[in-house]
Order: C-alpha cells, then structure tokens, then sequence
C-alpha cells in the first residue's frame, strides 16, 4: 500500500494521477491523498449537511515566512492522513 501525498506546489487532483496509475500498473495499491491544507490549486469536500465546500489555493504572501506556512501546512496534512488509519 502507497499513499501518495504529493508536494506543496498548488497542483489539481488530476496533476499526478499518471503516477498513481503507473504504481498501480506494477501491482500496488495506491491512496491518494486529497489535502484540504490550501496546497492544492482548488479541493472540495462534503460538509456534514452533504454539502460541497471549496477550499482555494493559499499562496504565500510576499510578508509571510514560506517556511512558517508550509510547516502548518505539512502538519495538517500529517494530522489527515493520521485520521485515515
């Protein structure tokens, strides 16, 4: 079992598919992770009411530390996959 959790760079779902299915072409099992961090160029998930809710790229602003906001970044996401298990 792979999980893929792909980089911090603004791509859609689709970006790294290809990658996804080449893994599983060689017999794995591969979960990708959609991260609901700001990571993505857009996600979306369902509400408890069964709503769909839109979560927009976050860029860094020119005055943020990049660093500061990656790390949050990174440890929302270690926090979602951990909630996966």
């Amino acid at each position: 079992m792979i999980t893929a959790s792909f980089p911090l760079q603004g791509c859609s779902r689709s970006t790294y598919s290809r990658v996804c299915y080449d893994l599983a072409s060689h017999g794995f099992v591969v979960a990708a992770v959609e991260h609901r961090d700001g990571s993505a160029a857009a996600s979306f998930y369902q509400d408890e009411q069964g709503e769909r809710r839109w979560v927009a790229h976050r860029p860094v602003a020119p005055d943020e530390n990049e660093y500061q906001v990656r790390n949050k970044q990174c440890h929302f996401r270690a926090a979602e996959v951990k909630g996966v298990e």
